[in-house]
């Protein structure tokens, strides 16, 4: 048997026989796993949605940025529209809303 040859497979087919023996252990390890199972499934959860939050705040710091950049040098609303679409990928009318609200915060 390949656990007779590997002492960590050994000590853990040990652990298994003597945790199936017993209802009671059984039942404190079934929870100990449910438990471990939650919190890493709640951190990478936490994990995945700060990105999300951070790239969100990124891009449209991104946005306001370019924005800003182009009226500076004198690029018309229609330019920056145009570039906004193109760079970000967004459809004209939120472009148009993000421009015009961006410019008027400056």
């Amino acid at each position: 048997m390949l656990a007779n040859q590997n002492s960590y497979l050994k000590t853990a087919y040990e652990t298994l026989e003597e945790i199936s023996a017993d209802q009671q252990k059984r039942l404190e390890y079934d929870a100990r796993q449910k438990a471990l199972y939650h919190y890493n499934t709640m951190m990478i959860e936490s994990h995945e949605r700060g990105w999300a939050e951070g790239n969100a705040e990124g891009r449209a710091e991104g946005i306001t940025k370019s924005i800003i950049m182009m009226r500076n040098v004198g690029a018309s609303t229609d330019m920056i529209v145009d570039n906004i679409m193109e760079q970000y990928g967004m459809t004209k009318a939120e472009a148009i809303s993000t421009v015009n609200k961006t410019l008027s915060q400056i």
